[in-house]
């Protein structure tokens, strides 16, 4: 899951206390709030176009392939409209996506008047988006799209995203609102900044709770690896207490400095853990 609009970089460590500063609960009011959303939008809000060629090289999306095995597939007239069919399936794979952003104008959070995460919520909105994969492959399956999708996946695409709606009530378990309560917990506050450990610590703990008040997510298990260490013996234990269940296996772990160490692709690359139930791998890379 990569966050957008330069979401999940942090900055440098004075960015971060800047951001801390502008968001500070002692400090807001709601002109400064309106204010401070504006310069958020403008400094955020910015479209990236890319000019990447998609129709020879192959794109890995989540686990899947998408290349044209034969050069004749890459002619007009074999394509929808012009476009090579394996990338017609690559977007229509990215547009079945839940894609979530920084957003304004919602309830205040907790105690205070943030009604913006604009500026902080980056690592959260990425947790966000990596928990609804994960929900879709347990409730509907990997293959799920939305443009074939039934009237009765639709109905279970719509209560996913319902449970992530930038809502206090209870009906929203995953909401930035819910998230933030489960971070107060923790000690954190709403407005920090927060990294991947954090993220998917809060999360594990959200999951948890919702597990009993939404029966199809009690057979989803969630395993945190909070040492960066998967220990196999665990992860087996949670198949024989949820068998025929699904697990989301969460390792927050940075890959590399300012980017990817070639070392770790091997890892990253992993098609299949060695157990017999189905596996959810998420991996939570922070770069």
């Amino acid at each position: 899951m990569a966050a957008r609009y330069g979401e999940g970089d942090g900055g440098s460590s004075h960015d971060r206390r800047t951001v801390r500063r502008t968001v500070s609960v002692n400090d807001a009011v709601p002109l400064k709030s309106r204010l401070y959303s504006a310069w958020y939008r403008f400094r955020y809000g910015w479209q990236f176009q890319s000019s990447i060629p998609l129709d020879k090289s192959p794109v890995w999306l989540l686990g899947r392939c998408y290349h044209a095995e034969d050069p004749l597939e890459l002619s007009d007239e074999l394509g929808k409209e012009g476009v090579p069919p394996h990338i017609v399936q690559l977007m229509d794979h990215y547009s079945s996506l839940t894609w979530m952003t920084y957003r304004t104008h919602f309830p205040p959070i907790s105690d205070t008047l943030l009604t913006t995460d604009c500026g902080w919520g980056c690592m959260v909105r990425s947790g966000q988006m990596l928990l609804a994969t994960a929900l879709h492959y347990h409730l509907l399956n990997r293959d799920w799209r939305l443009s074939t999708s039934t009237e009765r996946d639709r109905a279970t695409h719509a209560q996913i995203l319902s449970w992530f709606a930038d809502s206090p009530q209870k009906l929203c378990p995953f909401s930035l609102h819910s998230l933030m309560r489960q971070a107060e917990v923790q000690g954190y506050r709403p407005g920090d900044w927060y990294g991947p450990s954090q993220i998917a610590s809060i999360m594990t703990r959200c999951l948890e709770i919702a597990k009993n008040e939404h029966p199809n997510l009690r057979n989803l298990s969630v395993y945190l690896a909070r040492d960066c260490t998967v220990y196999v013996k665990d992860v087996e234990r949670l198949f024989e207490i949820n068998d025929g269940g699904s697990l989301l296996l969460l390792v927050p772990i940075r890959l590399g400095g300012e980017s990817l160490n070639p070392i770790y692709i091997p890892c990253v690359q992993v098609r299949r853990l060695a157990l017999d139930r189905r596996v959810m791998l998420t991996n939570s890379t922070y770069h």
